[in-house]
């Protein structure tokens, strides 16, 4: 079996079967997923992480989620379970501007099960504020060779 970009949704219950006989299962898979969301309030304030084990039926109760990397304070908040998911939130005072990873880890009686890191990142590092100037160095550079030809042209003419 090869899912790609597991979510939430894929979270269940999967059999092994035969191809001869459907009916006969040979192995049952539990897949529990984990993710990181982020939201950053208004104003650059409140950056509140979620990290979310979503879980076949019912998270076991020996499932612990905690958090690791962070070199500012955030507030964390205990485990709850909502429905069939674990959740776990750390709330910092702003949005973090630096270059920041933190991991969110899945923990079973003291060994790491499973964990996922978010990466903050800086605004001008993304790939858009690198392609925005170029694009626009690039429409400058053919404006100014459009006018450049249309004036060597009149005066040829």
């Amino acid at each position: 079996m090869f899912i790609t970009k597991v979510s939430a949704l894929n979270a269940g219950v999967y059999q092994c079967s035969n191809s001869t006989d459907w009916k006969k299962v040979l192995n049952k898979i539990r897949l529990h997923t984990l993710d990181v969301i982020s939201q950053c309030g208004p104003g650059g304030e409140n950056l509140t992480l979620t990290c979310v084990l979503t879980c076949t039926k019912k998270c076991d109760q020996d499932f612990n989620l905690t958090w690791s990397g962070s070199s500012q304070n955030g507030r964390q908040t205990g485990s709850v379970v909502e429905n069939n998911s674990l959740i776990n939130r750390q709330i910092f005072p702003a949005c973090l501007t630096g270059s920041e990873e933190i991991t969110c880890s899945v923990q079973r009686e003291g060994a790491v099960m499973a964990s996922k890191k978010w990466r903050s990142v800086k605004a001008l590092q993304t790939p858009a504020w690198l392609a925005l100037p170029l694009g626009l160095l690039t429409c400058a550079a053919a404006g100014v060779l459009y006018v450049y030809m249309k004036r060597k042209r009149n005066k040829d003419a």
